[in-house]
């Protein structure tokens, strides 16, 4: 069973020995990796130099979610075109508040925020529908309209991503990671998390496994431990030794943490492990019931295993 993390980490849990990481691959840098972030302590607000790219390629098409939300939206072609400066939105506590709910809200959900003009929902939205575990997910023009959409309005995260992934704009990771700094800087959660994705993958810095799990553990003390995408990112590099020593019973505690938030990818590999007594005392059964309440939340790997119709 092998499960893709949000279109950058895959890891097989068929067996404890039949482990498949990392499969996303993107091109890597070679420059010397940018300093670490600041300690704890974080300015509250920072200047960005506006990165305009060039528009030689085609454009994302992305909903005007301004219409009555009942009307059928037609999409509209945009380029990424990044905020001025004073013009980028600042990370406020509501987002972190936000960003701790939404990384385990299934894509429903998300669509009817989204289309509320919830930018925080946009960019979560386009996560999922990029590369997560849902059976929506793969939908790659309408992960870019989302993103596109909120990056517009000047959601840094958002503007991050679109240089990740290439939504409106060419690719650049460097940019990339220059923004997901600016709001970590502001000590967003997913900040951080995407930063250690960053150092894990070799995008927009060297790979560097001691720094990824460093930012894994920021984005925990930015959201009071309760950050579910984090906690599963740091129980895959406790599971197969990203940065850390192996230690399968770590690994469960966190992913068993970030069950308990309602991740769904989460709840489907705690049960694996519950199921194979992988890192915690085996109990098939208690195993099988969380698969199964994963597949009812809608995570593809699974949803597979059960017909829950």
């Amino acid at each position: 069973i092998n499960a893709e993390y949000m279109g950058f980490v895959m890891f097989s849990i068929s067996s404890e020995n039949d482990v498949q990481y990392p499969v996303k691959k993107k091109q890597k840098l070679e420059h010397s990796s940018p300093p670490p972030l600041p300690s704890s302590t974080l300015a509250t607000t920072t200047t960005a130099t506006s990165f305009l790219p060039s528009l030689t390629h085609e454009p994302s098409r992305i909903p005007d979610l301004d219409q009555d939300n009942n009307d059928e939206q037609e999409l509209e072609e945009v380029f990424l075109a990044v905020p001025e400066d004073e013009d980028l939105l600042p990370v406020t506590e509501d987002d972190k508040q936000k960003a701790i709910k939404y990384c385990c809200y299934p894509v429903s959900t998300l669509q009817l925020l989204a289309d509320n003009n919830d930018l925080e929902a946009c960019y979560y939205l386009s996560r999922c529908l990029e590369g997560g575990y849902s059976e929506e997910a793969g939908d790659e023009e309408q992960a870019a309209c989302y993103c596109v959409l909120s990056a517009n309005k000047g959601h840094i995260l958002s503007i991050a991503r679109c240089y990740s992934w290439g939504y409106g704009a060419p690719e650049d990771s460097e940019k990339a990671m220059y923004y997901y700094q600016l709001a970590a800087k502001q000590g967003h959660p997913d900040a951080y998390f995407s930063l250690g994705i960053c150092y894990q993958e070799g995008e927009g810095a060297d790979a560097n496994a001691s720094l990824a799990v460093q930012n894994f553990n920021s984005s925990l003390q930015h959201s009071d431990n309760k950050y579910a995408d984090a906690l599963c990112s740091l129980a895959l590099c406790y599971m197969i030794g990203i940065g850390v020593e192996e230690n399968c019973a770590k690994a469960s505690d966190y992913y068993c943490r970030a069950a308990e938030q309602g991740h769904a990818h989460a709840t489907f590999e705690y049960g694996n492990m519950l199921s194979r007594g992988a890192g915690v005392p085996q109990n098939e059964t208690r195993g099988l019931q969380l698969i199964k309440e994963a597949a009812e939340k809608g995570n593809y790997h699974a949803f597979s295993l059960f017909d829950t119709q």
